[in-house]
């Protein structure tokens, strides 16, 4: 954004730029000197002169053109920083929605599914103690277990992924 809002206040530096190429511009010059005949001359016998001027633009067609640019490229400008302003403001309401989302998700995760993936875990244990399930049963059936504390660790990842975005736009 800042970017954006640089690109606009330049534009507008520039067309104050050009209007002031129509005012009329005004020059002032001194000038001392002397003759190099072997003969050194004191202040008073030296030669001066004063010479002031002063341009009047007369043809502006062109300088006008050019004033008429700058206003279209600052309009440009702006519209850039309206399209951006926009596009994070859309992209912050994108990342606000996918926080809620992944907050949701993790939160069911801790209270639903994490306990029944230590039900599971604990009911496998007591069983393969007891001997109801031998070793290669009780690994199929803990992969279940697994597999909900990996969704679990992913769906924290995607959290901590959609803070980390939000972030980085409220940077911008």
């Amino acid at each position: 954004m800042r970017f954006h809002q640089q690109g606009e206040q330049l534009a507008k530096s520039s067309i104050k730029v050009e209007q002031s190429k129509l005012l009329p511009e005004l020059s002032l010059g001194y000038q001392n000197m002397s003759l190099q005949d072997g003969i050194r001359y004191d202040l008073g016998s030296r030669f001066h002169s004063v010479q002031l001027g002063v341009g009047i633009p007369i043809f502006s067609g062109a300088q006008n053109a050019r004033i008429k640019s700058a206003r279209a490229q600052q309009e440009v400008a702006a519209v850039e920083t309206g399209y951006a302003r926009k596009q994070l403001q859309a992209e912050m309401e994108d990342g606000l929605q996918q926080l809620k989302k992944n907050k949701e998700i993790v939160h069911d995760f801790e209270e639903n599914a994490l306990k029944n993936a230590r039900d599971i875990t604990g009911t496998l244990n007591k069983q393969l103690q007891k001997g109801e399930i031998n070793y290669l049963e009780w690994t199929l059936l803990n992969q279940q277990a697994l597999t909900l504390r990996m969704d679990y660790l992913t769906a924290v990842s995607n959290l901590n992924n959609s803070i980390i975005q939000l972030n980085y736009l409220l940077s911008k």
